[in-house]
């Protein structure tokens, strides 16, 4: 948000937020179509010409979810609506929107800032396409040493791996400046993150064929959740943690011993970990309701 407040391209997040009842008014009230009505709104605003604020100061405090599926049922609706907002206002984030209607006064950085914060939902659809993409090369490493999909099926693995390497970096150290975190909560924050990369997946490809879904509201009460309704909710990141931990392990010990296995083999055993997140998170969850 301090770097958006610099660039007056503040998305407008409804919880400690503000805004005048004549603008709204003006816009023509919320967009009853979006489930990010907020932040809907503000791109409205700001493509009207008006100043945003950001103050960078603590008024008032939200509240978190109180379980993992609650967290699942947040994430859920943040990206769905923010592709819903991606697909209805795209035209006026292209860089030639201006010419296509005169009346559109977003910046250039005010259309890069909405941009970028509408496709980065797409992250974790993309890792997942990775990881079907590493499923199979573990599977035809495993039965066939000798077939190749690709000559460049190497260098491509292997600039993948120096990706993550820089992005996992990047964001621990974000997170260790920003935040003032240690090592260690910085690293479980991280993988907090992943936790929820396959409901965001879900999410992102349901806004693409879907212009509506039900407003899942997040719980504000803790509830008792029994162990196995925890572990049910992380089913599917249980199903496909496992899944990639099992052919990781499979490419280690049946696999030819070449660097290219070893590549596949460690990059799956990664990804296990992202997705198998998700279940300890989910307990952690139940345990902190204990």
């Amino acid at each position: 948000m301090a770097v958006r407040n610099e660039r007056n391209a503040i998305i407008f997040s409804g919880t400690m937020g503000l805004i005048r009842k004549s603008v709204l008014q003006e816009i023509g009230g919320w967009s009853e179509w979006c489930i990010t009505e907020d932040a809907e709104a503000s791109l409205r605003v700001l493509k009207r010409g008006y100043k945003s604020l950001y103050f960078h100061r603590s008024l008032g405090r939200g509240l978190m979810p109180c379980t993992f599926a609650g967290l699942k049922r947040q994430r859920f609706r943040w990206c769905f609506g923010n592709v819903q907002i991606l697909r209805k206002h795209w035209e006026a984030l292209m860089p030639w929107a201006h010419w296509v209607d005169p009346e559109n006064r977003l910046t250039q950085a005010q259309r890069y800032f909405y941009l970028a914060g509408s496709v980065q939902w797409f992250t974790d659809a993309f890792n997942f396409a990775f990881v079907c993409f590493l499923l199979a090369g573990g599977i035809i490493k495993l039965f066939s040493s000798h077939f190749t999909i690709l000559p460049i099926t190497g260098p491509w693995i292997t600039l993948a791996f120096i990706f993550i390497l820089l992005n996992l970096w990047r964001l621990v150290w974000v997170m260790r400046n920003a935040l003032k975190l240690s090592w260690g909560l910085a690293f479980r924050s991280m993988y907090g993150m992943f936790s929820v990369g396959w409901v965001v997946t879900l999410a992102s490809f349901r806004a693409l064929i879907q212009s509506r879904t039900a407003f899942l509201r997040t719980p504000k009460t803790m509830g008792d959740v029994a162990v196995l309704n925890a572990l049910f909710t992380s089913q599917w990141e249980a199903g496909i943690g496992l899944l990639c931990l099992a052919t990781g392990a499979a490419v280690f010990a049946l696999a030819d011993r070449t660097p290219n296995s070893f590549f596949i083999g460690g990059l799956l055993l990664w990804q296990s970990s992202l997705y198998l997140a998700a279940p300890a998170y989910s307990l952690f969850y139940k345990a902190c309701t204990l």
